[in-house]
């Protein structure tokens, strides 16, 4: 019975790790994406290294990326710096959370802000702040 039930428990941790991997290739891929989709260089040389064949389109590809970069544009993300903040310090990749209060501390130090410092000691995990 307890065999089963730590084999049950080591199942659950993996399908978790697996899913929070998963998650984190997808944003992963988003980010990239956003960034090839407003550069229409790299988005044209990005579809032409997948469509070698096809040189005849290369002109009309880079228009049609030209065109969505010019759509797009005027869709950037209006999240403000604090916003940001928040949500990279409510990361559920303790790696990156603790790189960035590491990162704010040393920054807000630099600049003798040492009460922010400490509120980062006190901000615990995923709270939001006012901005």
């Amino acid at each position: 019975m307890l065999v089963a039930a730590v084999a049950a428990r080591e199942e659950a941790t993996r399908r978790h790790v697996a899913l929070s991997w998963q998650n984190q290739q997808r944003s992963n891929q988003e980010e990239r994406m956003c960034s090839v989709l407003l550069d229409p260089l790299r988005a044209t040389a990005s579809w032409f290294l997948d469509n070698q064949d096809k040189p005849e389109q290369v002109v009309a590809v880079a228009q049609q990326f030209h065109e969505l970069r010019e759509v797009m544009s005027t869709a950037t993300r209006s999240e403000s710096v604090g916003q940001l903040v928040d949500k990279l310090l409510a990361a559920t990749d303790e790696t990156v959370h603790l790189r960035v209060i590491s990162t704010l501390r040393k920054v807000f130090i630099n600049y003798n802000r040492e009460d922010l410092a400490a509120r980062l000691d006190e901000r615990g995990t995923g709270e939001t702040s006012d901005h």
